[in-house]
């Protein structure tokens, strides 16, 4: 039986073209669902700052509990840190981790 001639088969040949898109149309929707938007998620996530360990302490305020003209010790978190500024800083008073050098942290008065 020839289909082009068949008047009957006209419904049954855009049915299977419809059904074909149709399942193109969901793999696309599935490729996206299981494979882009997981992956767009895992770049986004990557990019927060660590919130452990040494570089999540960075732009951290700390507290100065000892200074001796541009070194001292200050409270982070609980535990003592060696530290260093440029500028003499008055016990008590607060400032910003820089930079991590070692188990040195580097710092910058901070500004309320």
């Amino acid at each position: 039986m020839n289909c082009l001639r068949d008047e009957n088969a006209w419904p049954v040949i855009h049915a299977r073209n419809r059904n074909n898109h149709n399942n193109n149309m969901l793999y696309c929707i599935e490729l996206i669902e299981h494979v882009f938007i997981p992956l767009f998620w895992f770049i986004l996530k990557g990019r927060k700052k660590s919130k452990y360990g040494v570089m999540g302490m960075v732009g951290k305020v700390v507290e100065i509990k000892r200074w001796d003209k541009t070194e001292g010790q200050v409270l982070v978190n609980g535990e003592l840190w060696k530290a260093i500024c440029d500028i003499p800083l008055p016990q008590g008073s607060k400032a910003v981790i820089l930079d991590i050098e070692g188990l040195t942290l580097k710092l910058k008065p901070h500004e309320n």
